[in-house]
């Protein structure tokens, strides 16, 4: 192995964060990708040709665009002879996406590579049951006119309603939410703790949306057919009162959960990028280095 070379974060920016089934209801995944991946390159202007790769972290997969950092780096402008591709690892998909590219640029792979991650909740696939599924699969297999009755005669009322898409842990069927109460109850974090903690959090991000703190790090987001742009996240509450949070129901755990619509987190519609570059490769093209990459650990853990 040759010399391990320094990795550096030259730049990062986001799309405005929404809540799900918002003002981005009519984009698709990779497009919201697209976005921040070009507003990246905008705001450093770095040659999309320079880019060694492109690695995104995804949950919720859309099945047309499974491999969707290759559709949103492509819409981006990113040249069709960068590789690139899609990983995935629960809430920290875009941290491993980060990771990956740093590892790679470490290891001399590669030297300059856009990791982050997309999240569009609105465009999570539905899906009918499994039963029907498995008629529709066999369907193409029918031949004549008997075949299409017997098939349509099969159809029941019931094969046609949806599953609803749900952001859970297959093997337990728990959702990060359902999690999370329990890890309260052990940790002995009160309603009350997470309420005050809650609000502070949107009192903090309403002021520092005002200021214009947030304006540096978002790219704008306009799309067809009005073309309205989108400049700020919508899913903070400037005005939560603690008196109000106090008498909302849990979200999760109905009987003895603490978490509620009010302090969790929404589901959200958003992206995001960063540049990542070997310290030698950034100094050559004279970008100046935001921080660097020392190392990195994950575990997987039950509570």
């Amino acid at each position: 192995m040759g010399t391990l070379q320094k990795v550096v974060v030259v730049e990062g920016c986001r799309t405005p964060f929404l809540r799900s089934g918002t003002n981005y209801m009519d984009l698709l995944s990779y497009q919201l990708g697209g976005f921040a991946i070009k507003g990246l390159l905008t705001k450093t202007g770095i040659d999309p040709k320079l880019i060694d790769g492109v690695i995104l972290g995804n949950v919720i997969a859309s099945v047309k665009t499974p491999n969707v950092a290759r559709e949103a780096a492509l819409v981006a402008g990113i040249p069709q002879k960068a590789p690139c591709r899609t990983v995935s690892q629960a809430c920290i998909s875009a941290n491993r996406a980060i990771a990956d590219a740093y590892q790679e640029i470490m290891t001399g792979h590669a030297d300059i590579i856009i990791a982050g991650g997309i999240e569009h909740i609105s465009d999570a696939p539905i899906q009918f049951p499994k039963k029907m599924r498995k008629k529709l699969f066999l369907a193409h297999k029918l031949k004549g006119l008997g075949d299409g009755i017997k098939f349509l005669s099969s159809l029941r009322v019931s094969d046609f309603i949806p599953e609803r898409p749900a952001i859970a842990e297959y093997t337990t069927n728990k959702s990060m939410g359902a999690d999370c109460d329990i890890m309260a109850a052990r940790f002995g974090i009160t309603r009350a703790e997470q309420d005050v903690y809650a609000m502070r959090s949107h009192q903090m991000a309403a002021k520092a949306q005002q200021k214009g703190f947030l304006t540096e790090e978002m790219v704008s987001v306009k799309f067809p057919p009005k073309f309205k742009e989108i400049q700020n996240d919508n899913g903070i509450r400037a005005n939560s009162k603690i008196n109000k949070l106090a008498h909302l129901r849990p979200a999760f755990d109905k009987k003895f959960g603490t978490l509620t619509a009010a302090n969790s987190s929404f589901l959200t519609d958003g992206a995001s990028a960063v540049l990542i570059m070997s310290d030698e490769k950034a100094k050559s093209l004279g970008f100046i280095a935001k921080a660097e990459i020392v190392d990195f650990t994950f575990t997987g853990q039950r509570l």
